[in-house]
């Protein structure tokens, strides 16, 4: 059968294991100690020389940062919300901020699970002021849920294919942003990073199966039936 054919929420199930499985391969290796704990310093080290011979990036960064943030994904997930509640899609309004916060929620049982240290303090830029554990990166993870769920509204609306893959393009590359910047300011090893992006899509995958599945068995309103 073509994957296309396939239930939304198999086709969420399956994209969701996949993601799973790579966050489960870089957290066995972090548990583990292994080499990749090393190649995790030498780009923080390279990353720290890096930042301080290209200073006028910083403040990009930071930016970036705090798009991740909890304030960001709070302002994202409000604002998702309000904007489907006025479309009359109310079932995905009140989902929104629902997968937003039990995804943020999974993260922190993750983060206490493997406890895991940030980089070293006289490493971190002082705009990172966490101090709890590192693995994986809330702010990836955040990233890929939030900017993942307004790709979905975007998919759905009826708009030009051109116009919606332009703006899921613009989506992902702010999300790579937001990890980006927290390996610049050394609030996270890479393999937080990567590892955050992987349960971020694994979160993205189920939320958007089960909104999928709902919308086409018509739970989830149309944007045509909406009042003009």
């Amino acid at each position: 059968m073509s994957l296309r054919l396939c239930p939304p929420w198999v086709v969420g199930l399956i994209v969701s294991a996949l993601a799973g499985a790579v966050f489960l391969l870089i957290a066995l290796q972090v548990i583990r100690q292994s080499e990749l704990a090393d190649i995790d310093r030498e780009v923080a080290r390279e990353m720290a020389e890096y930042a301080e011979q290209h200073p006028q990036l910083r403040a990009l960064m930071v930016f970036f940062t705090m798009i991740g943030g909890v304030a960001g994904n709070a302002v994202t997930a409000l604002a998702g919300m309000i904007w489907e509640w006025r479309r009359k899609r109310r079932l995905l309004a009140i989902a929104w901020p629902c997968f937003a916060l039990t995804g943020g929620l999974l993260d922190l049982t993750l983060k206490t699970f493997v406890d895991r240290e940030r980089p070293p303090t006289e490493w971190r830029d002082p705009a990172v002021s966490e101090t709890n554990e590192s693995f994986p990166s809330g702010h990836s993870m955040g990233s890929v849920v939030g900017l993942g769920l307004i790709a979905y509204a975007v998919a759905i609306e009826r708009i030009r294919p051109r116009t919606k893959i332009s703006v899921m393009l613009t989506l992902a590359v702010l999300a790579a942003l937001v990890g980006l910047s927290r390996i610049f300011l050394r609030g996270h090893w890479l393999s937080d990073v990567l590892a955050g992006f992987a349960m971020g899509l694994t979160w993205l995958a189920v939320a958007i199966g089960c909104l999928e599945t709902l919308r086409r068995a018509g739970k989830l309103l149309e944007i045509e039936r909406a009042p003009a």
